[in-house]
């Protein structure tokens, strides 16, 4: 969770780098520049954390999920994968 909110904090310093302009009213093609590397930098740790959060296959090779079946008259219906 705390990579989400670092993520976010990084996005929003490039939104604001973005939009400051200089003493002669101006943003430099250097500003944008880095406004838009560090809004991009921040979206790919957002969305590290958000996938950090989905099972994957490893969770179930090491044992960290659970698989729970759902019957109906002895026939499995459903299946879900659950963190432990």
């Amino acid at each position: 969770m705390v990579t989400v909110f670092t993520g976010l904090i990084i996005c929003l310093c490039g939104v604001i780098l973005g939009i400051v302009k200089g003493d002669d009213g101006t943003i430099t093609g250097a500003q944008i520049f880095v406004a838009l590397l560090l809004f991009g930098s921040g979206a790919i740790i957002v969305h590290e954390g958000i996938q950090s959060f989905e099972p994957r296959a490893i969770d179930v090779y090491r044992g960290n999920t659970t698989l729970e079946i759902t019957y109906r008259d002895s026939i499995p219906v459903d299946t879900v994968v659950v963190f432990k």
